[in-house]
């Protein structure tokens, strides 16, 4: 990992912004922690650097300097409404558009000092981000493999000081279903790694897109899930009846390399992030290790974990009010209007010993 000191500035990759930002307030209690994920659905910029997809070719396709401040102002709106303290971002094109994404923040008195971006060690189209109101003192960026096509998005690290605590925070955002189930199970390798690697009473938190819903076996590809088998959030083999880590089993292994996948906390009919073909998904994840379950440091505030629709405002007959394109000649264009085709999700981190509570 690289050292980046930082004081009051806007972190993206290696490079340091010359502006300082108004510090955040964090939550109205130091000690109450909230955090989001957000896949924003292709936040591009209004530069052409030859990497955008076509419908996000600047002058193309109605994408233009209005349909561009639409879709920073409802970003912004969402993220400012649900007022998370850490903010994991998914699909945001390079450093320039997160800082666009910041200044539209700011126009509703929300205000990230902290913000990195996934861009390294390779380039991709679009990028995992972190916006943060406490301090990131470390970051790193795992590659995303993808066998013989080359490689996928980054998976970004960073290190967040809350106080004399420590959050270490993985951004990720797997490969999408369009490939194959290995790459996202290189992709979860990877970041397996890299856990391993940490001390056993690191507390850290995993938070993104993994293109992975939460009870996939792994059965058809013959790989195992790449979320369940790499990741542990399954106890069962590939094949065998789903049998999901629970909190209990967190609770009673804390040196173990397990994670509670936080939908678990909701009832089977409320899981979902996303549509697809007029079935909900849960593509989008909270994934927590035992540190978050124990008696110090930062804990996890039991049943905090929810999907957040802005009192239904992001939703539209029921599925998440994407981005709204139309087609002119068989070309997609922008009408400037809509959100994501992914709803955010929201938990909580205390600091303190972690506290189990009875189901809402």
């Amino acid at each position: 990992m690289r050292r980046l000191p930082i004081l009051c500035a806007l972190i993206v990759g290696t490079a340091l912004l010359l502006r300082c930002l108004r510090p955040g307030a964090p939550t109205s209690d130091p000690n109450t922690i909230r955090v989001m994920t957000y896949n924003i659905e292709n936040l591009f910029d209004l530069v052409n650097d030859g990497g955008e997809y076509p419908e996000y070719v600047p002058g193309k396709q109605n994408w233009n300097s209005a349909t561009h401040a639409a879709k920073l102002r409802n970003t912004a709106s969402v993220i400012a409404a649900a007022n998370a303290d850490i903010v994991v971002i998914c699909e945001i094109e390079n450093a320039n558009a997160l800082k666009q994404l910041c200044e539209a923040l700011a126009q509703h008195k929300v205000n990230y000092p902290a913000a990195v971006i996934g861009n390294r060690p390779n380039p991709t189209n679009t990028c995992p981000a972190i916006l943060s109101k406490y301090p990131v003192v470390d970051t790193g960026f795992l590659p995303g493999p993808l066998l013989d096509k080359g490689y996928s998005r980054n998976t970004l690290e960073a290190d967040i000081a809350i106080g004399a605590d420590t959050l270490k925070l993985f951004a990720v955002h797997w490969p999408s279903k369009a490939n194959h189930d290995s790459t996202r199970f290189e992709a979860a390798r990877t970041l397996a790694a890299r856990i391993d690697l940490q001390p056993p009473q690191t507390d850290y938190l995993i938070a993104g897109d993994f293109n992975t819903n939460y009870d996939e076996t792994g059965a058809l590809s013959g790989l195992g899930s790449p979320l369940g088998h790499q990741l542990a959030t399954l106890q069962s083999s590939p094949g065998e009846t789903v049998d999901f880590v629970t909190q209990d089993e967190v609770l009673g292994t804390p040196t173990a390399r397990l994670h509670y996948d936080a939908w678990l906390e909701l009832p089977e009919y409320e899981r979902g992030s996303y549509v697809y073909q007029q079935k909900k998904s849960t593509l989008d994840h909270f994934l927590l290790p035992p540190s978050l379950f124990d008696a110090k440091g930062l804990s996890y505030r039991d049943n905090s974990f929810g999907v957040f629709t802005w009192g239904g405002k992001l939703l539209r007959n029921g599925v998440p009010y994407r981005w709204e394109m139309t087609y002119r000649n068989k070309k997609k264009s922008h009408r400037g209007a809509g959100y994501s085709d992914h709803l955010p999700l929201l938990l909580t981190v205390v600091r303190g010993p972690f506290q189990a509570q009875n189901p809402l």
